[in-house]
């Protein structure tokens, strides 16, 4: 009877501690990207990612932000963190893997104001990143999410 107690109780603990992980439900973001020159084959370009979301006080909420690259975006090997501006300030951290680039997001410390209202998380990747145009003409996808938000938008490139 102990055992059947205790494996009761095991099992509330992890149904419990599997509920307390669920993540909040992805909510959606409009999105935007801007390129210096919407030109083939053009390498370094600056290249701008918005997403307009809810956001408490304009603060972006939990990091990273993930954004994908299209496939035949010209990636460095490397992308260092002074290259790339969130909100007009130079990334904490940047990371590659593959096709994404992760962003650290400012974390906001000390008390918030209530206000929850529409904003702009704005990132920069300046020519120094050395990003690069697709080599073909055509339209290519780019998302972008965070834990919370997510969004996604086309670039036309000529």
């Amino acid at each position: 009877m102990r055992s059947l107690f205790a494996g009761c109780a095991i099992a509330l603990l992890t149904t419990t501690a599997a509920a307390a992980r669920v993540a909040a439900p992805m909510r959606p973001a409009a999105a935007s990207v801007t390129l210096s020159t919407s030109r083939a084959g053009v390498r370094p370009v600056t290249l701008t990612v918005e997403l307009r979301y809810e956001m408490q006080c304009a603060h972006p909420g939990p990091g990273p932000l993930a954004i994908t690259f299209p496939a035949a975006e010209q990636l460095p090997a490397q992308l260092l963190a002074a290259d790339v501006l969130v909100n007009g300030h130079a990334a904490t951290q940047v990371e590659r893997s593959g096709r994404v680039v992760s962003v650290a997001l400012p974390i906001e410390h000390g008390p918030l104001c209530d206000v929850i209202a529409p904003a702009v998380l704005k990132v920069v990747f300046t020519r120094g990143a050395a990003l690069g145009n697709p080599r073909t003409a055509g339209t290519y996808t780019l998302t972008a999410r965070t834990p919370r938000v997510s969004g996604g938008t086309t670039m036309a490139i000529h």
